[in-house]
């Protein structure tokens, strides 16, 4: 039973770390500096799990227990391996004009940042996955199915409904799923690939950012993900033809605006900053001081 579960991958995270294996965090609520590794951190205690109530205590604690981070493991594989060539793509100076990304990697791709921004803990606050919905309960065949797994003291539906809850959320294998719905969304986007010749880029607890593209104007149909310090993704319909599935040189003043984004969100969304150098982090907090 994995009880330590991660929203944000270690192998995402490690793309941030020094020499020694650590990022600077900072944290937004306390207001304080420090270093970690990315084992020990973007992580909740059964963060998807769902606890059986009012069940025979034979049946365990969880319903299907680590069922999603089994499925989440076996799709990191994929993950890592895509963000290792994209990385190594858009270090090599001999690239530059470089497409990217084949027809299967985008869709790995797009399942990716769908899946870390769903994974969330605060995206599945929003979706209340451990409420059940009103008047679900009152439907005839619930009620009926209800009382045989009381009967059966499996504690009756309501566990049931909130795991099959966090599964439409979260499993993209799952027939009609958010997940799958969300990359569908992404591979109807052009995306680039920003680089920073000068400055870092930053991420966070909440990496995935909606509506910011400075590549033109703010919209609503934007999605922004760092993927190194040197790297950052953006989703667009607006972006130049030239631009897609391709490298962009990013100044100084857009990587800065890209970072002070993370100051904007509220400490419940965001509460921790992440970057590979500490002077990095102390000279973007206190150009953003002020959120």
């Amino acid at each position: 039973m994995t009880k330590k579960q991660h929203y944000l991958p270690q192998f995402y995270l490690d793309n941030f770390t020094n020499n020694k294996g650590k990022l600077w965090i900072y944290d937004q609520l306390k207001r304080n500096i420090f270093t970690s590794s990315p084992r020990d951190i973007a992580c909740e205690n059964y963060l998807y799990e769902t606890r059986w109530e009012n069940a025979n205590p034979d049946l365990g604690d969880f319903v299907l227990p680590n069922q999603i981070e089994k499925k989440f493991a076996e799709q990191e594989g994929r993950y890592s391996k895509l963000l290792k060539r994209i990385v190594s793509i858009c270090t090599n100076t001999q690239n530059k004009k470089a497409l990217i990304c084949n027809r299967e990697e985008k869709e790995i791709l797009a399942s990716f940042i769908s899946n870390i921004y769903l994974r969330n803990p605060w995206s599945m606050r929003q979706a209340d996955l451990d409420c059940v919905t009103d008047g679900i309960m009152d439907v005839k065949e619930i009620k009926d199915i209800d009382k045989m797994l009381q009967l059966m003291e499996f504690g009756g539906m309501e566990s049931l409904v909130k795991c099959a809850s966090k599964m439409v959320w979260l499993d993209e294998n799952f027939n009609g799923s958010v997940q799958q719905e969300a990359k569908r969304d992404l591979l109807g986007v052009k995306f680039c690939i920003m680089i920073a010749e000068k400055g870092q880029f930053i991420t966070s607890s909440y990496p995935v950012l909606c509506g910011i593209n400075e590549m033109s104007v703010e919209e609503d149909k934007v999605i922004y993900c760092p993927l190194h310090p040197k790297i950052a993704l953006l989703y667009s319909d607006t972006l130049p033809r030239k631009s897609k599935n391709r490298m962009v040189l990013m100044s100084e003043d857009a990587i800065n605006c890209c970072n002070a984004r993370y100051f904007k969100l509220g400490k419940e969304q965001l509460r921790f900053v992440y970057a590979k150098e500490k002077m990095i982090l102390e000279q973007i907090i206190k150009r953003n001081e002020y959120f």
